[in-house]
């Protein structure tokens, strides 16, 4: 299966948003699709219109229940029943749960002046309230190919895979199925390295994969990673 679903996606939202109409929107992809896959082969072609048809061809309309137009957080929503929640979550605060929720529920036209900064700062740390467990899938670690480069965690846009060293003391108190290798380099002797990735925060763009030179990182259903590895974490 094809990793990209642009193709796909724009075909549906010009479909439903009648910003054209529809036969000179699939006249438009088909166009990219000619300029961008023509030289390569007329299979490629073939498949990515038959993508584009298909997803038209496919949409199902969903009906849900009229109050979850209406539903609000709660204390027990925000808090408790987050499941992704670990030790490290905070609590949600007031910024994040008067202010910026209200820009996520499209509600912003409601904040009063004084819900703002006079200033117009904006509190550090508040991605940590954001939705998390975006990624159908995320890179899982591969020690035995790594030679430790740590170009992951440089390429990671969001700062989700990093390199850690261990000594002997945090190395026998590592949770089960904890990975780590002797680290690499004469003045990290006595030391293990590690690559921990966060697979709630992890959006999966694969970038990390990609730039792995020695192939030490796969992309692996996030449902994984959140079950085994978040502890880690």
């Amino acid at each position: 299966p094809a990793k990209r679903i642009n193709q796909v996606m724009q075909a549906s939202f010009f479909h439903l948003s009648n910003i054209l109409e529809p036969e000179e929107a699939r006249a438009q992809l088909e166009g990219a699709i000619d300029r961008m896959y023509g030289k390569k082969s007329p299979d490629i072609v073939s498949a990515n219109k038959a993508a584009l048809a298909a997803a038209v061809e496919n949409l199902n309309f969903i009906e849900y229940p009229k109050s979850w137009s209406e539903a609000v957080d709660t204390e027990e929503s925000l808090k408790v029943m987050d499941p992704s929640a670990t030790k490290y979550t905070r609590h949600i605060d007031d910024f994040s749960s008067k202010f910026l929720k209200s820009i996520d529920a499209r509600q912003a036209d409601n904040l009063p002046v004084s819900a703002f900064s006079p200033g117009g700062e904006t509190p550090i740390g508040q991605s940590g309230f954001q939705k998390r467990a975006l990624a159908e899938e995320v890179p899982v670690w591969i020690p035995d190919l790594c030679t430790q480069c740590n170009l992951c965690s440089i390429v990671c846009p969001h700062a989700v895979i990093r390199p850690f060293l261990l000594d002997k003391k945090e190395m026998a108190e590592i949770p089960e199925a904890y990975q780590a290798r002797k680290a690499k380099g004469g003045e990290l002797g006595g030391l293990n390295f590690t690559i921990q990735v966060a697979p709630y925060d992890c959006t999966g763009c694969a970038v990390c994969v990609e730039m792995c030179p020695d192939d030490a990182l796969e992309m692996k259903p996030s449902a994984l990673s959140q079950e085994k590895f978040n502890e880690h974490w």
